[in-house]
């Protein structure tokens, strides 16, 4: 296995996950947040199982990089709408913990 074909699903992943924040961040308004949240966290979860299944690379790509990281993008926008809201005078502050705390969660989650 290559360099490329282990880091595809990743690369996909985050590519997906970039793509899906913007077109969700349109839908915030629009629909209920608990909605947005089941739909993402579906998309996430069903992507994750179907990638501890499948062994191959290919599918891996898929399952993870693409359908896992349309989920992740997908929810995404939802606590940086939430928080906003409740943090009007902070938001700054606020928005910049959540994000912190998105972007340091492999941290903590890394096998």
């Amino acid at each position: 296995m290559s360099a490329f074909q282990s880091g595809l699903p990743y690369m996909l992943f985050l590519f997906f996950f970039v793509l899906f924040m913007a077109f969700s961040g349109r839908y915030i308004s629009r629909f209920s947040l608990k909605l947005i949240i089941f739909v993402g966290g579906l998309w996430v979860g069903i992507g994750w199982i179907l990638s501890g299944i499948f062994k191959s690379i290919n599918v891996i790509a898929i399952t993870y990089g693409i359908i896992a990281g349309s989920g992740v993008g997908i929810v995404y926008g939802v606590p940086i709408s939430v928080i906003s809201k409740w943090f009007p005078d902070k938001r700054g502050l606020a928005m910049g913990l959540v994000i912190s705390g998105f972007g340091l969660s492999p941290l903590l989650l890394h096998p």
